[in-house]
């Protein structure tokens, strides 16, 4: 329980026109090669960063100079603002607006959502391919899928948009990425803060699934601590403010020492009913990025994506 070195994650089957899909993508890549200046056009959600992401490290890898707009909803005043540009390239959005046909220059679609029906423009959607966009490909894997950059921001993506544990193709992804050590898929806690919070705040804050009697009381996290052992999750190191160690701090026995005490704490406060997978289950972690732990964690990661959309701050989040 909770070893990075967990056993691979189970497979997935290809779709029936997954072909298909990966011709369509080669088509979409070749397009974008193509382009002399485009201007980029994502949403400002963790999925809409990081699919952008992906499409901008491309660009920069081929030394393209590029635009971009990160928007919040596509609707007729941004198709007015964009009616002009030679090259668009919309990431996770756009298929599903009838006015992007009305556009004068060359566009391409990196989406997952559901497509308009007079939108012809060339674009690589899984709902084009009988492949479920809700949950099997989010906008970032669908542009990875296309333009096969920037891997952890794709998993994010897909994290962010509520996909996990991840299914079809991207899981397809997610084993190519585990086969290539680029991601760890262990089973492990699901709280949110793993990797940053104290472990009182790890347990008083969460709310996926929220702790009844420990929520929102640190003082009873603390207490509930204890119970495990007088010194248990206490740092020894001088620099920590809190005193306590993180999740990820502790060693692989007070993991499961902590993750036995919680499950037995849910079963008695649901009376045995509580689902044992909405505590402990498949988890993302990237070994490039274990310096950085609100980066190491696909969870933290995402929720960090979407505070930069959210708080008008796009750029820090792409870039």
């Amino acid at each position: 329980m909770g070893k990075e070195n967990a056993d691979a994650p189970a497979a997935a089957e290809p779709p029936a026109r997954w072909d298909d899909f990966l011709a369509r993508a080669a088509e979409c890549r070749g397009a974008v090669e193509r382009m002399k200046a485009p201007l980029v056009v994502n949403h400002y959600d963790c999925d809409g960063l990081t699919s952008g992401s992906i499409v901008c490290a491309f660009l920069e890898e081929r030394k393209t100079p590029y635009n971009i707009k990160t928007i919040r909803k596509l609707d007729l005043g941004v198709l007015d603002e964009i009616r002009n540009e030679k090259e668009l390239i919309f990431t996770d959005l756009g298929g599903g607006h009838d006015g992007v046909q009305e556009l004068t220059g060359e566009v391409v679609i990196f989406d997952h959502h559901q497509v308009a029906p007079k939108n012809a423009r060339l674009q690589l959607n899984p709902h084009l391919f009988g492949i479920d966009g809700g949950t099997q490909l989010c906008g970032a894997t669908t542009a990875y899928w296309g333009l096969r950059m920037l891997p952890e921001a794709a998993i994010v993506g897909a994290v962010g948009d509520i996909q996990s544990p991840l299914q079809g193709p991207n899981r397809m992804l997610l084993l190519d990425l585990v086969g290539k050590g680029i991601v760890q898929a262990p089973i492990d806690l699901r709280l949110y803060g793993r990797m940053s919070r104290p472990l009182p705040q790890l347990l008083a804050y969460a709310d996926e699934p929220y702790l009844p009697g420990l929520g929102g009381h640190e003082e009873r996290c603390v207490q509930f601590l204890q119970g495990i052992g007088p010194d248990f999750g206490k740092s020894s190191d001088k620099e920590s403010k809190s005193g306590w160690k993180t999740y990820n701090q502790l060693d692989g026995d007070e993991k499961k020492r902590l993750i036995g005490a919680l499950a037995a704490h849910m079963a008695e406060a649901s009376g045995g009913k509580f689902p044992g997978e909405k505590l402990v289950g498949e988890t993302y972690l990237f070994p490039r990025l274990v310096s950085t732990p609100e980066l190491y964690e696909a969870g933290e990661f995402s929720t960090l994506m979407n505070a930069c959309g959210r708080h008008d701050e796009p750029q820090l989040g792409i870039d």
